[in-house]
């Protein structure tokens, strides 16, 4: 039995929105809105089938709590919503073409982002991982092998989390405490576990949609469109078009006025490793 305990605050300390109420609203969606894994046990949320749904601008404190072992799961949509700031975020990697490339514009413009790499991906390209810590980018889990984590055993997904962080560490001396579920898939079963590692679990506010398309202006709508004060954007560092789209994004975003932060800057809490 798992009791869902948490209040969403905005900076002021208000009283917005009870979690149970959202999860109560995300099982009344159509069965798009739940993905049930492929074991055929808990119902799992998967962000990226649930179409037009609204994500939260604000961070979401303690959303879940398991009430007889005192399991905290923190879960990350966006960051302050009275801030001109986004996070860029880049998931898959590293590749050996196209991260150097997103590397080198980054910094060409002056910007921070963080990474979500497969330890796979890590593993076999180990200098790139180095390369964007020495650039002052923050590192985050993907698991070593993209795996639908609802989908896992609890053997398994340890496995997946524990190796892909070691990679980190052992390449770069950071000893990463963020994690991005592939697919933004989970149920209450896996987030216990990624709980236990002492794993904030970071998901978007805005998707880019740059592994859906090719046009270098439908990745560039997606964001324009959709970007809000404190927005942590989606995007992968394993595709042309985010290179080609990159450059005009960011003076894009410099233009509105918003400012680039890694995911650990826009997290108010103190205990997340960082690359910077």
């Amino acid at each position: 039995m798992y009791y869902l305990e948490a209040i969403a605050h905005n900076p002021r300390g208000e009283r917005v929105v009870h979690i149970l109420a959202v999860l109560i609203l995300v099982a009344m969606i159509a069965p798009k809105a739940l993905a049930e894994d492929e074991s055929g046990s808990s119902p799992a949320v998967d962000v990226a089938s649930i179409p037009e749904m609204p994500s939260p601008s604000f961070r979401m404190y303690n959303p879940f709590r398991m009430f007889f072992r005192g399991v905290e799961v923190r879960i990350t949509w966006a960051g302050p919503p009275d801030k001109p700031i986004v996070a860029l975020t880049f998931d898959d990697g590293p590749h050996p073409v196209f991260t150097p490339q997103i590397l080198r514009i980054l910094e060409d413009h002056g910007v921070p982002a963080t990474f979500f790499v497969i330890g796979r991906n890590a593993e076999r390209n180990p200098e790139l991982l180095r390369l964007a810590k020495e650039k002052g980018h923050a590192l985050g889990n993907h698991t070593f092998s993209h795996t639908r984590i609802t989908a896992a055993t609890n053997g398994r997904l340890k496995e997946e989390i524990e190796r892909t962080r070691e990679i980190i560490f052992l390449e770069t001396g950071v000893y990463t405490q963020l994690f991005r579920p592939p697919f933004g898939a989970f149920d209450a079963r896996s987030l216990a576990e990624v709980a236990h590692r002492d794993l904030e679990v970071v998901l978007w506010s805005v998707d880019s949609r740059d592994w859906a398309t090719h046009s270098i202006g439908d990745i560039r709508r997606n964001v324009e469109k959709r970007v809000h004060p404190g927005a942590i954007i989606l995007m992968h560092d394993v595709h042309q078009q985010t290179v080609e789209a990159l450059p005009g994004l960011l003076e894009f975003l410099k233009g509105k006025g918003y400012t680039f932060v890694t995911i650990p800057e826009l997290l108010p809490i103190d205990r997340v490793a960082w690359g910077g």
